[in-house]
This record gives C-alpha cells, sequence and structure tokens, in this order.
C-alpha cells in the first residue's frame, strides 16, 4: 500500500476554502488543510490520527492539518466512501488574526481540529446544511459562511479530540503506520500475533513495540482493543446480534469477560448500558433496540 503526503492545491490558488465531492481515499494520507469530511454514501472504520471510529452516512468529522487519517469500508464488497470535502488551510486564519482581532473568537475551535472531532449527532443536520450552502456560494460569500460555520462550532461545548495528539510523520513512518493500521482492520477479528504484526512492519517485536508506542503514543494492543471495541459498538446498535458471546468471539475476543472487561475500561460502561447511551442519545433512529430487546 503506496502511502502519501497529498497536496490539496487544486482549486486553493484561486480560492481560500475549497469544497467537492469525492471518492474518500482508503489509503493513509496527510495533508496540510483542515479538511472537513461528511460521510455521503458508504460505511466502515476511518483512522482519524491513532484512533478508529465507525462511520455512516451522515457522520461529519473534523480532520486537523497534517493528521494522518483513512477511511476503509465495512468490507471487501463495498467498493468505495463517498464524502462531501472541505479543505482550509488554517495558517491563513491564524495570519488574519494579527490584523482582524475578532478572529480570536474562533482560534482556540482551530487549536481543537489538530486531533481531530466528530460532530455531535444533535449538530450534523446544522453542519450538514451549512456545508451544502457554502458548495453552492463562492469567492468572499463562501469564505465568510466559512468563518460562520467555525464560529457556529466554536459555541458548542464538549468537544472530544479523537486521537490522542498532534502528528509530524515523516513519509517513511506515515508508510509504515499505514500498514500496520491496515493489516489491524483486515483480521482485527482473528488472533493478531506480536511476531504477525511487527512483521508486517518489517521489524523486531521488541523494536515494533517501541515503534508504536512511540509513534501512536499508545501501545500496539491497546490500539487492536479500541479497533475491535469500535466494532463491537457498531454490532451493539444494529441489533444482528444479541449475544454478548457471539459479539465478543465476532471481534475477535476469546471470551466475554475479557469483552466485558475490556469494553468497560474503553467506553466507561459496560456493553447493555451503552445500547441504552445510544438509545437515548438517537430515539427515532434505533427505536427497535427497546427495553425487551436487551442483550445478554
Amino acid at each position: 500500500m503506496k502511502v502519501i503526503n497529498q497536496f490539496i492545491n487544486n482549486g486553493l490558488q484561486e480560492q481560500s476554502v475549497v469544497i467537492r465531492n469525492i471518492t474518500a481515499a482508503d489509503y493513509l494520507h496527510c495533508h496540510k488543510e483542515l479538511q472537513i469530511s461528511c460521510i455521503l454514501e458508504g460505511e466502515g472504520t476511518a483512522i482519524i490520527g491513532d484512533h478508529p471510529n465507525q462511520f455512516k452516512p451522515g457522520d461529519i468529522y473534523f480532520i486537523g492539518a497534517d493528521q494522518p487519517h483513512f477511511f476503509k469500508p465495512a468490507n471487501d464488497l463495498q467498493d468505495r466512501i463517498y464524502i462531501s470535502c472541505l479543505y482550509f488551510d488554517p495558517e491563513k486564519l491564524i495570519n488574519m488574526n494579527g490584523f482582524c482581532g475578532e478572529m480570536e473568537a474562533i482560534l482556540p475551535f482551530l487549536n481543537l481540529t489538530i486531533n481531530g472531532l466528530k460532530v455531535p449527532q444533535r449538530y450534523t443536520k446544522e453542519i450538514a446544511g451549512r456545508l451544502d450552502d457554502l458548495k453552492a456560494s463562492n469567492g468572499i460569500e463562501r469564505l465568510l459562511q466559512f468563518i460562520d460555520l467555525l464560529y457556529f462550532c466554536s459555541k458548542i461545548a464538549n468537544w472530544k479530540p479523537l486521537a490522542s495528539g498532534s502528528y509530524n510523520y515523516t513519509f517513511d513512518v506515515t508508510e509504515r503506520l499505514g500498514a500496520i493500521y491496515t493489516h489491524t482492520l483486515q483480521y482485527y477479528n482473528k488472533n493478531i500475533t506480536l511476531n504477525e504484526i511487527a512483521s508486517i512492519a518489517c521489524m523486531t517485536p521488541h523494536a515494533f513495540c517501541k515503534y508504536f508506542k512511540k509513534h501512536a503514543r499508545k501501545t500496539y494492543f491497546n490500539f487492536l482493543n479500541e479497533v475491535r471495541i469500535s466494532e463491537a459498538c457498531k454490532k451493539l446498535v444494529e441489533g444482528k446480534s444479541r449475544n454478548i458471546g457471539n459479539i465478543a468471539y465476532e471481534t475477535g475476543f476469546e471470551n466475554t469477560i475479557t469483552f466485558n472487561r475490556v469494553f468497560r475500561k474503553i467506553m466507561n460502561m459496560t456493553p447493555s448500558e451503552y445500547i441504552e447511551y445510544f438509545n437515548f442519545n438517537n430515539p427515532q433512529q434505533n427505536a427497535g433496540l427497546t427495553q425487551g430487546n436487551r442483550y445478554a
């Protein structure tokens, strides 16, 4: 898999804000522009920095400047992920603050985007509508609408960064991490051994452990468990399997005891509590997951 540092130069010389519909890249890449991605078609797993996250149509992500990311389809039969993407060089707004003090109001939010953000469900329709308005505009009108979008987002409380820190990866590091992430997303439900994943990175097990923790800021097996729990959360709310044991096995865990312990550690709640939390925040979407359809 070839991983690149992309240059988003198509249109950015003529316009400060570029927005277009594209097929999402399924390889790890980064670029200097801030990216806002609205999922139009497809579902799967997004890697934003070092964070795995399940996505579906309607989800919206802020991806920081120079933050490695890619969107992997849920299965091989799904040939593409179609997204609406906005690109903007954040340095332009930072520089603007030097002669336009009012920009100070949105800089804290702009700093938050460095680690990647996922728009809370209750705000996705509003922000998606604003992105549509941006797409229909151009010139100074588009720039002003974009600044207004950032100001709107700056007033949303309790943003939770997705990744654990900012990044400044070389090409070699990005390419190697891309191979590791891709292998993990493909085989997370298998018994991935340390020797196996180290060989993917062309390293000894000891060197791999040090390397991954240095660049991902967590151990590999912590990352693997996050991928597994992310997939488990998706299966829990889909309601296709009502048995915790089955979900644990399907996501790579050997038993429900380990699954429940890891789930609670990562999500700060049990699987059943997660279902209740999801139902409360998505009452219309998940009316079928009622009290009578509790997970064992």
